[in-house]
């Protein structure tokens, strides 16, 4: 039997975001600690979590299974200028979702974006954007019966929408 709970992301969880950025990135791939060494080694800079818990704005949920942390999903503003490829509008914060490869399919995914939504309507915030990788038809089949629709396809992906006040 396994206790699952979803709670608030705060600042002290960087690491373990930075460890689903990676995961989101290679979703398609098995977890490979020594490529993320190496990514991590780099040491530049990413928009979608440098600061994260910083501003009133930021929202977000880390899974956890046993007390174990398995997954995360977080919405940042971020400008055109620092941009990633899920930006849509300055107004509109840009969602990240990623689980560890051995707990998808546990319905975790629609349990941390379920709670971002909500989250997200309680800040009042208008609509909240996302990139989804062309080939990863699991994730963007949730969002889809999440009710985000496309607003533009390119080479990589799709990037979505989901609109919270109409």
């Amino acid at each position: 039997m396994t206790n699952t709970i979803v709670r608030p992301a705060v600042s002290s969880d960087e690491a373990f975001l930075r460890r689903m950025v990676f995961i989101a990135w290679r979703w398609d791939r098995a977890w490979d600690e020594a490529a993320y060494a190496q990514h991590r080694f780099r040491n530049e800079p990413d928009t979608y979590i440098d600061g994260f818990g910083t501003d009133a704005g930021d929202v977000g949920a880390v899974a956890e299974v046993d007390g174990e942390a398995v997954g995360a999903a977080w919405c940042l503003l971020l400008t055109a200028e620092a941009a990633r490829s899920g930006h849509v509008d300055d107004a509109f914060p840009e969602l990240v979702i990623g689980v560890v490869e051995e707990r998808r399919g546990l319905g975790l995914g629609c349990r941390l974006l379920e709670a971002m939504i909500e989250a997200c309507r309680l800040q009042g915030v208008e609509a909240v954007s996302l990139h989804v990788a062309r080939r990863n038809h699991r994730a963007r089949g949730m969002y889809e019966r999440f009710g985000f629709e496309t607003v533009r396809e390119h080479t990589s992906g799709t990037v979505m929408i989901l609109r919270l006040i109409v």
